[in-house]
């Protein structure tokens, strides 16, 4: 056998193995990916089901904000509004009526 022939038949043997080795690889590689595509129905279910939680959440919240707002408004109208009346009509008949005694010193007072 002359040089050449052994150094071609070394290198072929070389290139198998190296191509065995390459093969394992991409085999374990398409196993680990069947497994995890195999894992995902049950990760998608799990998303869904937390979806859903959060969607059940963040309902509750809009309707408790929109009870809040309810009971601001309501409170407004019938409770902050009455007052602000009263207490106008309040300063409108003391306008009529003079004021006597209790009365502070301001500046104008001591210019007289």
């Amino acid at each position: 056998m002359s040089t050449t022939q052994v150094l071609l038949a070394f290198s072929v043997t070389i290139l198998t193995i190296v191509l065995a080795v390459i093969g394992i690889y991409v085999a374990l590689v398409l196993k680990e990916i069947r497994e995890s595509v195999k894992k995902l129905p049950t990760i998608l279910d799990n998303v869904i089901r937390e979806q859903t939680y959060l969607d059940n959440i963040l309902e509750t919240a809009q309707k408790t904000t929109s009870q809040v707002s309810q009971a601001a408004d309501f409170f407004t109208q019938n409770v902050v509004e009455p007052i602000g009346g009263i207490v106008s009509l309040v300063k409108t008949v003391r306008n009529f009526f003079p004021q006597k005694g209790n009365r502070t010193k301001t500046k104008e007072d001591s210019h007289e």
